[in-house]
C-alpha cells in the first residue's frame, strides 16, 4: 500500500511539474505591422502581414489607420509597431526635413543611412511602387490637345484650371516644386478638394488637369492618364518597409521573409489593387491574398 501511495505521489508531482513547465513556457509575441490610413497603405500593410503569417507561421497583429507620416513614425520609434510601409520621399522631406532630390537611388540611400544613424531603423529594398506626385488628365483631353508631358500644359489657353488637394498645395515638394519647374499660371487658378473630388472635377470638365499620385485607383480605369514629368519637378516616392532593429533581434528569419517582397509590385499592379478596393468595394484582406497567391 505504501509503495502504491508513493507511486501515485510521484506521478502527481511529475504531472504538476509538466503542467508548470507548460504554463511557464513563454508565448511567441506577435509581429506588429502598422500602416497609415490610405487604401494603398492598408493594402501594403495587409500584404506584408499575410506574407509573414504564411512564411513564418507566427502571429501577426495589424495596427492600421495611423493618421499621418509623423504619427506613424513616432509609433514605430516607441515600439507600438514593429514595421510599416513608408515612402522614401516622405522619409526624406517629412521625417528628416531634408531637401528633396530627383534621383531615386540618392533618395533611397540618404533615407536609409539617416534612419539607421538617427533611430537604428532598417529601410529595406523598394517593393517596386513609386507613388510620386503626378499631373493627370482625362484620356480624351490628352488626345484632343496632343499632351504627353507636363510642359505641354504651358501651351494651353491661360484660362485652364488645375485641381489639387490641400496637402499638395502646402507641401514644398508638391505645388511649389511644380510651379518652380513649369510655367502653369497663378495659384488662384487652382481648385482645392480631396482626392476623390479631384477625379469628379476632372471627369466633369470642371478642371483641365489634377495633381495627385501615380498609383491612384482611378488610373486603372483607362479613363485618366498621367503626363510625363519631363523637367523632374517631383521627387521619387518608392515604397519600402521600415523596421525596428529589435524586431529582427526577436525574429531572426524576419529580414529574409520581408526581403522576399522587394520588387514584387509595380505602379500598374498597385493601381489595380487600389481600384479593387476603392472601385469594386472588395475587402483589403481579399485583395492582398489574391496578390500573394499570384506570386506562386
Amino acid at each position: 500500500m505504501r509503495a502504491l501511495r508513493t507511486s501515485v505521489f510521484a506521478a502527481c508531482c511529475f504531472g504538476a511539474l509538466i503542467s508548470t513547465q507548460a504554463c511557464s513556457k513563454p508565448k511567441t509575441s506577435p509581429i506588429i505591422v502598422g500602416a497609415k490610413t490610405s487604401t494603398e497603405q492598408r493594402i501594403l500593410g495587409e500584404i506584408i502581414a499575410q506574407h509573414l503569417e504564411r512564411r513564418l507561421a507566427q502571429p501577426v497583429e495589424r495596427r492600421f489607420g495611423y493618421g499621418d507620416t509623423l504619427l506613424t513614425y513616432q509609433n514605430l520609434l516607441m515600439g507600438e509597431i514593429d514595421l510599416y510601409p513608408e515612402y522614401t520621399s516622405a522619409i526624406l522631406s517629412t521625417i528628416l526635413r531634408h531637401p528633396p532630390d530627383k534621383d531615386p537611388a540618392v533618395v533611397l540611400e540618404r533615407a536609409r543611412s539617416e534612419v539607421l544613424r538617427n533611430s537604428a531603423l532598417a529601410l529595406l529594398d523598394p517593393l517596386g511602387v513609386d507613388d510620386a506626385f503626378a499631373v493627370i488628365v482625362a484620356a480624351g483631353f490628352k488626345k484632343k490637345h496632343g499632351l504627353e508631358k507636363i510642359s505641354d500644359l504651358e501651351k494651353l489657353p491661360p484660362e485652364w484650371l488645375l485641381g489639387v488637394t490641400t496637402e499638395f498645395q502646402q507641401r514644398p515638394d508638391g505645388y511649389q516644386a511644380l510651379v518652380s519647374a513649369y510655367n502653369l499660371g497663378r495659384e488662384s487658378d487652382l481648385r482645392i478638394v480631396d482626392t476623390n473630388g479631384l477625379y469628379i472635377l476632372l471627369r466633369d470638365g470642371k478642371v483641365s488637369a489634377i495633381a495627385s499620385h501615380a498609383t491612384d485607383a482611378m488610373l486603372a480605369t483607362g479613363e485618366f492618364e498621367t503626363l510625363k514629368d519631363d523637367r523632374g519637378a517631383f521627387s521619387p516616392a518608392q515604397a519600402c518597409i521600415l523596421v525596428r532593429q529589435p524586431a529582427f533581434d526577436k525574429n531572426p528569419q524576419l529580414r529574409a521573409a520581408l526581403n522576399e517582397l522587394s520588387g514584387k509590385l509595380s505602379n500598374e499592379i498597385m493601381r489595380q489593387l487600389n481600384y479593387e478596393v476603392d472601385g469594386r468595394n472588395r475587402a483589403v484582406r481579399d485583395v492582398a491574398a489574391g496578390f500573394l497567391n499570384s506570386l506562386k
